[in-house]
């Protein structure tokens, strides 16, 4: 087998950049995307492109047809170089267009690609060896950053585009699964377009990213997958989903599944997203009737500092404090 086509990619060095957006690079990713031959089928499909201000919410979008991308092309690069993060919508969208904020689920029309991303250090180097150990190569590769460590999402290619949300989302799901990537899976997910420029925010700044432009590499000779392929990745059970399962079967059953619960807490690892996510699953575990030690268990791989973790003992005795007493484990 030839050597692995993102980490032939990674290795490539961008040129030297004055901070401006990439307009080639910004056009590979777009048309990649919503290539001719895929829109022509959706003749009322139509893209969302969300942007924010650095540190700002996400929650304001422009809709464009999907028929007309150098108008996309147009807009984004504008809108980079004025100093806005802009991302996109990876699945086509169809309906009556949001009157203000972004798209949601019900607005899913298709996909042509399933998706991953992943930005914590580490998960380069781990997801370039699954690739190669599994045998699947990528179609697109956005390198959203370099420092303080290289961040991507990776785009495969689908035998069949999807036009069915839920599947869509599994298909997705099972790639996050398996690469242990980012809770980016929705159908209404949007990603960093590939050419902008990434405009750290001053709280990443402090914990040492930089502004940088992304860099778009599209593989020549991508790997093409059905739904079923990309889904039979999906690996085993790990011992905290057993973990979780057993509480649902032998705790009581209110407030949050097992699934909900794991999609919190796989949430936390989201920039951001790490004490609303693990406060929110918290307090589903207390409002269960989970002890203490069970609660620490299943949040110890999502913290600093394990089962001893002080914050998610502070969420948990903020929790129990609201929702109720402790319920000690029985030796």
């Amino acid at each position: 087998m030839r050597s692995s086509y993102i980490n032939r990619a990674s290795q490539a060095q961008p040129e030297p950049s004055s901070l401006a957006p990439n307009v080639a690079g910004i056009s590979a990713h777009v048309s990649t995307l919503f290539s001719p031959d895929f829109v022509h089928g959706h003749p009322d499909g139509w893209i969302e492109i969300a942007y924010a201000r650095p540190g700002e919410p996400l929650n304001k979008s422009r809709i464009f047809p999907a028929h007309d991308l150098k108008e996309i092309i147009d807009f984004v690069t504008k809108v980079n170089a004025a100093g806005f993060n802009v991302y996109i919508g990876a699945a086509l969208r169809q309906g009556n267009r949001p009157l203000s904020g972004r798209a949601n689920k019900s607005h899913f029309a298709a996909a042509r690609y399933a998706w991953i991303e992943y930005d914590a250090a580490g998960d380069h180097e781990r997801v370039v060896a699954i690739c190669k150990a599994q045998r699947i190569e990528p179609a697109l590769m956005v390198v959203t950053g370099n420092t303080p460590y290289k961040r991507c999402h990776l785009y495969f290619q689908l035998a069949d585009a999807i036009s069915n949300s839920d599947e869509l989302k599994i298909t997705n799901a099972a790639l996050k699964e398996l690469f242990g990537s980012d809770h980016v899976d929705d159908p209404a997910r949007v990603l960093r377009v590939g050419g902008t420029v990434n405009y750290a925010s001053p709280a990443k700044v402090a914990r040492g990213y930089v502004t940088e432009v992304t860099t778009v590499h599209a593989n020549r000779r991508p790997g093409i997958y059905s739904v079923e392929a990309l889904c039979a990745l999906r690996p085993r059970r790990t011992e905290l989903d057993y973990f979780l399962a057993y509480g649902e079967a032998h705790l009581p059953k209110r407030g949050r599944n097992a699934d909900e619960l794991l999609a919190l807490l796989d949430a936390s690892r989201e920039p951001h997203q790490w004490w609303n996510s693990i406060r929110s699953a918290t307090a589903s575990m207390v409002g269960k009737g989970w002890p203490e030690q069970a609660v620490m268990f299943a949040c110890a791989p999502y913290a600093a500092g394990g089962i001893y973790d002080k914050d998610v003992q502070k969420l948990y005795d903020d929790a129990v404090a609201k929702f109720g007493k402790k319920l000690e484990v029985q030796s």
